[in-house]
């Protein structure tokens, strides 16, 4: 079994963890709360004109994060900055898609549920981190940090897979257009020198009539 044994001072000081925290710090999450709720604002502006899956839920979630955020007393700021991080993404992902709505198929789907399941496991580190006792967040304060590097990373390599498959289709829906564009010009000169031909035929007509 084994035994950890924590002075009082410890208990406390961790215990009032928030309270201590230096006001330039305070200041910088108060900061980075205040940022993720003002993008996760314009994300509902962004959010796309037609239903898309798993977007709804995604800027969902992001508002859960940030505003879980707040109720976090160990490793703050590390928390605040992977919630501005996640209300960022919710502000990319409704650029990429507004507007483009038809040219999410079944990839692009994918790619956004891998980010939902990212944010699904964001969601549960930060309200396990706001019910730790006291004993608890000293076991595990070490721990925190590296799960925040390791929850980032997932969480950008998601949206990189998800950027990289919406670049590639508004890349292929552009020179579909353009072909498209080629193709109907194409028919409008051929038209135009029809009605040239048709134009010649009828003046040598007249001439003959």
């Amino acid at each position: 079994m084994i035994v950890i044994h924590l002075s009082w001072d410890h208990c406390t000081a961790d215990f009032h963890t928030a309270s201590r925290m230096p006001v330039s710090k305070r200041t910088t999450v108060e900061v980075l709360v205040s940022n993720s709720i003002t993008a996760l604002d314009l994300a509902k502006e962004l959010a796309p004109l037609i239903p898309v899956p798993f977007v709804a839920s995604i800027f969902a979630s992001a508002r859960v994060i940030v505003d879980a955020v707040q109720n976090v007393r160990q490793n703050k700021l590390a928390c605040a900055e992977l919630g501005k991080r996640v209300a960022d993404l919710a502000v990319e992902i409704g650029r990429q898609i507004r507007g483009h709505e038809d040219l999410v198929d079944h990839r692009l789907e994918e790619a956004l549920g891998q980010l939902q399941q990212r944010l699904n496991e964001i969601s549960t580190f930060m309200d396990e981190q706001a019910s730790l006792g006291v004993v608890s967040r000293v076991v595990r304060r070490g721990n925190v940090s590296t799960q925040v590097l390791e929850l980032t990373s997932k969480l950008d390599y998601a949206m990189q897979t998800f950027k990289t498959m919406s670049t590639v289709r508004l890349e292929l829906h552009i020179g579909k257009m353009q072909k498209q564009l080629a193709t109907l010009n194409e028919r409008a000169q051929n038209d135009r020198l029809w009605d040239g031909h048709v134009q010649d035929i009828a003046a040598a007509s007249r001439i003959f009539c």
